[in-house]
């Protein structure tokens, strides 16, 4: 066996593999699919899952999710909005305790209103070192 294929054998089974990236490509080095390695970029795809994730939707767990796609035609400043941020807080704490939430923004314009869109900004700290922003659009 060549020595850089052993080296790279090596390699891939001391590197933990978390998940599957998305989309699912193929991957010659990990197998049928490129991996996520790193913890903190895990965390962050399982918080956009979680945050996707409609409750109800899964059988054996129906409080999971937080079901971003539900608000997606609530008026500007109505309670659901403001009830959002302690929602996203709670199902953290329960979920990836891991993550901590920083701010929740909604962000409103005329132009974003007139076309049934909204933007949402999201900040938070994983593991305690490691600061974040997703930014999620709606339509």
């Amino acid at each position: 066996m060549n020595q850089g294929i052993r080296n790279n054998f090596k390699n891939i089974q001391t590197t933990k593999q978390y998940q599957p990236r998305f989309p699912l490509e193929y991957d010659t080095l990990y197998g049928p699919y490129s991996a996520i390695t790193e913890k903190d970029e895990s965390l962050s795809r399982n918080f956009v899952n979680l945050l996707l994730t409609s409750p109800g939707e899964w059988p054996m767990n129906p409080e999971l999710g937080v079901g971003l796609r539900n608000y997606l035609f609530e008026q500007f400043g109505s309670t659901s909005i403001q009830n959002l941020k302690p929602k996203i807080a709670n199902q953290l704490n329960k979920y990836l305790p891991h993550i901590k939430l920083h701010s929740v923004e909604v962000i409103d314009n005329a132009q974003d209103i007139d076309n049934n869109t909204m933007k949402i900004k999201i900040n938070y700290v994983i593991r305690n070192n490691t600061y974040a922003s997703l930014l999620a659009y709606m339509d």
